[in-house]
């Protein structure tokens, strides 16, 4: 691990950068003893294909030519691909939200493999992580972790890989050495079950505990008496959502399935939103369109969220720029509508209760 002082030229000042270092060869052998080899990568790819051609099977059987699909979509040429795309992005110049080197890829002559994985990137969309859709996947049939295996054959034994988490860090979401994963359910369970009230917040922005935690551990989460979960919508439209997290917009839908998926495993989860914003023109039809897609998970989810008021964080403050003070300003405007929205559909007393008298 290491904590520097370095001057960051964006910001025209200097900052404390932390992250840790480990060489490629380090890293695949950790990965390999945790089970994730190429061999649990290229079992993971079979299943994924079987899936694919099985779709495509259904919903385009006219159109589409199996035989050429299962002759040329192979392990090998996926693996390929994804070391190609890797060395790419690796020394890529990301700008105005795209990568240019990548760009420049989707107008060449791609072979079936280097579009399905090209198709996928820059971010993980729709949960398809270079080419593997992983959202129906089971853990016990692999994790992005066996693709990355794969991506570490693109370069060198001795090349370094650094995990930055300084924006983590000063965002508040992590202590100065983050924890291990294991934390989730295991270390729980010193907690003398309904005499301790365990309370968890989510961000809603990835699917890490149905990636990590078995059946049994979220059927135990789900069951745990005095367990409260907390999932936060990030924006009441898809710009918002953008403006707040920083991620593309056609990410805002995801924050609803994730959760749901967490009150059909029957888990105390409530809900945050945050109503910052750049754009307000319209607030009254987008928190009502808001509210309907909270009201689609379950008609009482809004009367179990809680709108956000954000304040200025000191450690960040001097980085505010006029866009976000007045989103700070304006944020009011949203609550209003938010409240104007509710008093539609629920009655005084309804909204006069207390937030866990409303059960699913």
């Amino acid at each position: 691990m290491t904590i520097e002082e370095v001057f960051d030229k964006e910001l025209d000042e200097s900052i404390t950068r932390r992250y840790f270092t480990t060489t490629v060869n380090n890293a695949k052998m950790c990965l390999d003893v945790m089970g994730h080899t190429t061999l649990k990568a290229k079992s993971l790819f079979e299943y994924h294909k079987k899936n694919y051609l099985d779709y495509l099977e259904d919903d385009f059987d006219d159109e589409v030519d199996s035989d050429n699909i299962e002759r040329e979509y192979t392990f090998e040429n996926w693996a390929r691909a994804v070391k190609k795309y890797s060395s790419i992005l690796v020394s890529d110049i990301y700008e105005n939200g795209d990568y240019i080197s990548l760009e420049k890829c989707r107008g060449e002559n791609n072979s079936l493999c280097e579009k399905i994985v090209l198709d996928s990137l820059p971010h993980c969309k729709d949960d398809t992580y270079f080419g593997i859709d992983f959202y129906y996947l089971d853990e016990e049939i692999g994790s992005p972790w066996d693709v990355f295996r794969i991506i570490l054959e693109a370069f060198k034994s001795e090349d370094i890989i650094t995990l930055d988490y300084t924006n983590l860090f000063e965002g508040g979401w992590c202590d100065e050495v983050p924890e291990e994963k294991e934390y989730l359910v295991s270390k729980t369970v010193i907690l003398t079950e309904g005499s301790t009230d365990l309370w968890t917040d989510d961000t809603l922005t990835t699917d890490y505990a149905f990636e990590y935690l078995s059946k049994e551990e979220l059927s135990y989460m789900a069951s745990y008496r005095n367990f409260g979960k907390v999932g936060c919508f990030k924006g009441f439209d898809a710009h918002s959502f953008a403006f707040n997290s920083k991620l593309p917009e056609n990410m805002y839908e995801k924050q609803f399935e994730r959760f749901e998926r967490y009150v059909d495993m029957g888990l105390d989860i409530y809900g945050y939103v945050t109503l910052t914003s750049d754009n307000y023109d319209g607030i009254e039809e987008k928190m009502g369109k808001f509210v309907d897609r909270l009201q689609k998970i379950h008609p009482i989810l809004p009367l179990r969220t809680v709108p956000l008021k954000i304040f200025i964080f000191t450690p960040t403050g001097s980085r505010l720029n006029d866009r976000y003070s007045m989103a700070l300003e304006n944020q009011t405007r949203a609550i209003k509508a938010w409240k104007v929205e509710l008093s539609k559909r629920y009655s005084k007393e309804q909204l006069a209760g207390r937030i866990s008298d409303n059960t699913y």
